[in-house]
């Protein structure tokens, strides 16, 4: 389900009629949308993702525009940290900053009563051909927030992990860490928010209530364990609810978790927790540290054990091309990529993404202290991806490393079982997978035909 839409729509819905055009599971959308703006709505709104996303989202915007005078609301991460250039779209109106749920409905009373958005508190709007920012909104309150209008949306709406119908749900917000590579610094500038343990239990049985069909949730939480003591009364409460429930974590610093005590990791195994992603990055400790990562390595793979006996599922994030990154620092990674796996079978891991410099981080401005060159449109950040490099300290022959090391970190483990993905893909998967772990190990990255073959496919896909 679009939570971001259907978080946004949280408190405007309660005022005014809200449609949900979603563009990913809707072939037809632009009828769908068509015969809404016939309606003549306030707005129309999206949301916006730096990277592929934003293609869609400025499709999205000026087919509206091609059709109807309405104006166009962008929101998101990608529109908040950069409300200026986003604005100045053609297809753009208007600019919702950071949390959008309290602005939105403010924004649609303004334009509801034919008054002048632009001082809505967290809004960005043109000024002839200039930017102009109203003052930032203070962040919410997490508590005085109302439940998601899942209403709004097709009630089978999920997708399935480990053939269990999954839905999106969301307990706190920020993380209070200063990771150089992270969006969050300075979108939630540090600050880490959360719903009491007994609202977030009720709410979760109010959800099975509404949607029966529903057995897993994916918490998206930035860092779920900031709170131990509220975690632990979360566990309980689940374990108390007696559904057949699992949960997986999105967000999770190591560290934290391994500060849990066995008796507390079986509390949580108990309560359905099946699945915990956990940022590693990188196997060079000399990096974490250059990028102020809370992470010890050897508490890592500790935890990574203890996982293991409990029967919690660990996925672990790791990038290349970090700044300074030497060959020694890379093959630390592939080690710990391989140990992990090793020590524990169950154990999963993202491909090894190409740090992104994503816009309001630290290695953003050093790319661009360094030379990288940004784009000046909204549509050139449409190309900006986790699967190539775009920083300007990485040479051809580590760029073409990295991108063989992520094709091949795709295929080492059983991602491919977690989801409902097409099966004669993820026989292929299977299949490769001995191939892709020799390599990977061997530091066999040449004549890569495999990935060429795969490489066109998508094109051909997309």
């Amino acid at each position: 389900m679009p939570l971001s839409l259907l978080s946004a729509a949280r408190r405007v819905h309660s005022r005014y009629n809200v449609a949900i055009v979603d563009q990913r599971s809707d072939p037809a959308w632009k009828e769908t949308l068509k015969s809404a703006l016939e309606r003549r709505p306030l707005l129309v709104g999206t949301t916006s993702v730096t990277g592929r996303q934003l293609r869609h989202a400025l499709d999205i915007s000026r087919f509206v525009k091609s059709v109807s005078d309405v104006p166009v609301v962008w929101g998101g991460i990608h529109a908040s940290l950069f409300p200026e250039q986003t604005v100045s779209e053609p297809c753009v109106d208007y600019v919702v900053r950071g949390e959008g749920e309290q602005t939105l409905l403010e924004l649609a009373d303004a334009l509801a009563a034919g008054s002048n958005p632009s001082a809505v508190p967290g809004i960005a709007s043109k000024d002839g051909s200039r930017a102009a920012l109203a003052p930032p909104r203070e962040f919410l309150d997490m508590d005085t927030l109302e439940e998601i209008p899942f209403d709004l949306v097709d009630p089978g709406g999920f997708f399935l992990r480990s053939g269990r119908p999954t839905a999106y749900f969301e307990t706190s917000r920020g993380c209070p860490n200063e990771c150089g590579y992270c969006y969050n610094v300075a979108y939630h500038r540090r600050r880490w928010r959360a719903q009491g343990a007994a609202r977030v239990v009720r709410r979760v049985g109010e959800m099975l209530d509404r949607f029966p069909g529903v057995r897993h949730l994916s918490i998206v939480d930035d860092n779920y364990f900031v709170d131990r003591k509220r975690a632990i009364a979360i566990a309980g409460g689940l374990a108390g609810l007696g559904r057949d429930l699992t949960y997986q974590v999105q967000g999770v610093q190591a560290g934290l978790l391994h500060a849990m005590t066995d008796a507390e990791l079986v509390l949580l195994r108990r309560s359905g927790l099946a699945r915990v992603d956990i940022g590693a990055e990188t196997g060079s400790g000399r990096l974490l540290a250059a990028m102020r990562k809370r992470l010890d390595l050897q508490d890592l793979l500790a935890l990574n054990r203890r996982l293991r006996r409990v029967g919690i599922r660990p996925w672990y994030n790791f990038m290349s091309g970090f700044p300074g990154e030497t060959e020694a620092d890379f093959e630390a990674t592939l080690d710990l990529v391989l140990r992990i796996m090793r020590e524990n079978p169950d154990a999963l891991v993202s491909p090894i993404y190409n740090l992104a410099p994503y816009p309001g981080t630290e290695v953003f401005e050093e790319a661009r202290r360094t030379g990288a060159r940004f784009p000046d449109t909204t549509e050139g950040w449409a190309d900006f991806s986790l699967d190539s490099s775009n920083v300007p300290w990485v040479d051809d022959r580590a760029r073409a490393r990295n991108a063989a090391a992520y094709f091949l970190s795709i295929f080492v483990d059983g991602k491919t079982r977690e989801y409902d993905t097409f099966r004669p893909l993820a026989w292929a998967a299977a299949a490769y997978r001995p191939v892709a772990r020799w390599r990977l190990k061997n530091r066999r990255f040449g004549l890569l035909l495999e990935k060429l073959i795969a490489d066109r496919a998508i094109e051909r896909l997309s």
